[in-house]
């Protein structure tokens, strides 16, 4: 087996990926070189010019403006206009299937350049690709060296064709300050276009962090993760440098997500307790809450950029507001967050404004399902969305029926938001009127995840996935069925709230059992044994997410520690200790075989594999993503806890 290199230099994170200030650039799933900046901007996808024909020599981000230093290991080559645009439109163009060539050969009005300028300067030709939207812009240059020859061309597509004028002329792009690699000098001689990039903007969003990490790696004993010590290493070091980068640009994830989602920031933050600063978290909810309306409503995601501009010139509605777990979810957190976070009164108004819009809905409703289609979008055949929680994709719940009431909004963030309530009742400034009923309410939900029990064949319980077809009949006499799927979102229940014995142990249980969860790189969201045809190929199916897992992971965690002070049967204690250890070691193995921190993966015979390798997959995923550096971060500090702690040792 090759030996992966574990170090990180020149920002580069791993191989065809870096992070440099705000740009993340990188070789995506069709090798394409693409470079994504600030606003969630493509600056840079180049077309039909495939992997092998680009070296990457040096990155660096200075004063917001990125340098990309390498060549074109040919000595001719089409450089047709880079594909630009705004990430969001990229997506949707692009989806699963198609590359920047094809997108180019469906339109060419998509993904282009509006500005192209070819100028020459000290010898050097420079040529400018740009977009503007309103008084702001985004360009990417390349500069060539007096040795290339540069001529415009039409066909196949616009751009220009590059050719070497001499095999062999001296250049200083090749010298060895440039391009030396460790100590070996590069070996890049001759048929080669060396190239410079450079990427600007004027729309610039920063926030500086100056401390984001309370825990010193000088502190770790890495030896104790044996055969992993060097990548548990390097991926301490590679997830502060994503987080950092996220966190400071606005963005969820490098490559996809652009913008705040609040659940994904706010789950993060939950997840990073002990690690992340105190100041971060705050940060990280406060800018969850940045667009609560009136109502009290939250938001799934916010647009920048050229996106938000072209939507504000058409006057459409920007917000998007169909989820029902974002409110819930910024009450559920509080116990986490540091009294700082209060002190900012614009920060309680909103959080009051939530808290009245959850007992409103708490008051008038049995249970809380997915919401319905605007009135414009509504058809007698589609009435309500197909999504509502983070298992956003349209197979998550099946189709099964149009009325779904997921089990983490009606079982955990609901009951567990109300107590909430009740508990910051004063920093919330609510009245007695506001809550007169509180203690009525959190009985009524708190009772909520008993209408999920079922008993799995072998008799052990579980809960179910959602209920759905849910009505009343003519004496208001409720009923429900029941989507019978063993699911990982159980983690919520045991992280947010204290569980009994027997919860626990089937849910232990399960996560060892391959016939439910495991596999040997991580438990799957949905257990094998069910009867509605999930598959690794859905992005909510057969697969494992790391943020999925370390919920697992502190849910156990947590009940681990109350186990051991309430004098749990010893066995039950013991059986805890080798769950958690068991998954996050399987974890643990499996990113390391990756050298990855994937969002999403899938486990074949025992082998992890990226989501986005297999052919019929259906969605796409990131390799850098919030929740999932923040929860790589958690597994591996249980185990390290686990193994190091002498209070744990004799159990």
């Amino acid at each position: 087996m090759k030996k992966i290199n574990h170090k990180i230099k020149n920002n580069q994170l791993k191989k065809d990926l870096w992070i440099a200030g705000g740009y993340c650039i990188d070789f995506d799933s069709f090798k394409q070189f693409r470079i994504i900046g600030p606003n969630n901007h493509l600056f840079c996808g180049l077309v039909d010019i495939p992997h092998h024909k680009i070296a990457v020599k040096y990155v660096k981000e200075e004063n917001n403006v990125l340098t990309v230093k390498g060549y074109f290991n040919s000595e001719s080559l089409n450089l047709y206009y880079p594909a630009m645009d705004d990430v969001r439109t990229m997506r949707k163009l692009v989806g699963c299937d198609d590359t920047f060539l094809s997108v180019r050969e469906k339109d060419f009005s998509c993904l282009i350049p509006q500005i192209i300028r070819k100028i020459k300067r000290d010898g050097k030709t420079i040529l400018k690709f740009k977009r503007m939207y309103g008084k702001y812009f985004y360009e990417t240059a390349f500069q060539f060296e007096p040795g290339i020859e540069i001529k415009k061309i039409k066909k196949p597509f616009a751009g220009f064709k590059l050719k070497c004028a001499s095999k062999n002329f001296p250049n200083p792009l090749l010298q060895r300050e440039n391009f030396q690699e460790g100590n070996k000098k590069s070996k890049s001689r001759g048929k080669k276009i060396p190239f410079i990039i450079i990427c600007r903007t004027n729309d610039l969003n920063l926030k500086e962090i100056k401390k984001m990490s309370l825990i010193k790696e000088s502190d770790f004993k890495f030896e104790l993760f044996k055969e992993n010590a060097d990548f548990v290493k390097y991926i301490f070091k590679r997830t502060k440098i994503e987080i950092k980068h996220l966190l400071e640009w606005g963005k969820t994830s490098g490559d996809r997500f652009g913008t705040i989602f609040p659940r994904d920031w706010m789950e993060a933050a939950d997840l990073g307790v002990h690690d992340l600063t105190s100041e971060v978290r705050s940060y990280m909810y406060q800018m969850s809450l940045k667009n609560v309306n009136e109502k009290g409503e939250g938001w799934h995601e916010d647009v920048v950029g050229e996106y938000k501009y072209e939507f504000e010139v058409s006057g459409k509605e920007i917000i998007d507001r169909k989820m029902i777990d974002i409110e819930p979810h910024y009450l559920i957190g509080l116990d986490y967050l540091p009294q700082n976070f209060w002190l900012e009164k614009g920060i309680r108004e909103k959080l009051k404004k939530v808290a009245k819009y959850i007992l409103k809905k708490a008051r008038y409703n049995d249970f809380i399902i997915f919401k319905k289609l605007p009135s414009s979008r509504r058809t007698k055949n589609e009435e309500y969305y197909l999504m509502g929680n983070w298992r956003d994709s349209g197979s998550a719940f099946k189709k099964i029926h149009p009325i779904i009431a997921p089990f983490d909004v009606n079982a955990v963030f609901y009951p567990k938001a109300l107590v909430n309530i009740k508990k910051y009742r004063k920093h919330l400034n609510l009245s007695n009127k506001d809550i007169k009923d509180i203690d009525d309410l959190i009985k009524k939900w708190s009772g909520k995840k008993k209408n999920y029990l079922f008993k799995n064949s072998d008799g052990r319980m579980a809960y179910a996935l959602a209920l759905y077809d849910i009505k009343k009949n003519k004496n208001k006499k409720l009923s429900y069925k029941k989507l019978k799927v063993n699911h990982l979102d159980e983690s919520y229940l045991y992280t947010y709230c204290k569980s009994e014995q027997k919860e626990i142990k089937s849910f232990c249980e399960r996560l060892l059992s391959p016939q439910y969860f495991y596999t040997k790189s991580g438990p799957l969201i949905i257990a094998k044994n069910n009867k509605y045809f999930y598959t690794q190929e859905e992005y909510h199916g057969l697969v494992i997410w790391m943020k999925q897992t370390a919920f697992a992971v502190l849910g156990l965690s947590k009940h681990f520690k109350i186990a051991i002070i309430e004098n749990w049967p010893r066995p039950l204690q013991k059986l805890i200790k080798k769950t958690i250890l068991a998954i996050t070691q399987d974890t643990i193995e499996a990113a390391s075989k990756l050298n990855s921190v994937p969002e999403v993966y899938i486990d074949v015979n025992g082998v992890p594999k990226l989501f986005s390798d297999q052919i019929n997959a259906r969605n796409r995923a990131s390799e850098v993503q919030l929740w999932s550096a923040v929860g790589m971060r958690r597994i591996i500090r249980k185990y390290y806890e686990l193994l190091k702690d002498e209070k744990y040792k004799d159990i």
